[in-house]
């Protein structure tokens, strides 16, 4: 491999990291809001019932 290819290899290696790492960060930084995580689980409890008992 050329000295140039290694060094753009590298390059792009590194840009690529660098946004990963900062949207990653800026994930895990935002706060989840409680109303939220409220109708989260009010989904995740639908999609686990069986149809026959979401009419009640």
């Amino acid at each position: 491999m050329t000295t140039s290819a290694l060094i753009t290899m590298l390059t792009v290696w590194a840009i690529v990291t660098f946004f990963m790492l900062r949207f990653l960060f800026k994930v895990i930084k935002t706060p989840q809001s409680k109303d939220n995580s409220q109708e989260k689980q009010k989904t995740i409890e639908s999609v686990h019932r069986p149809d026959h008992l979401q009419l009640l």
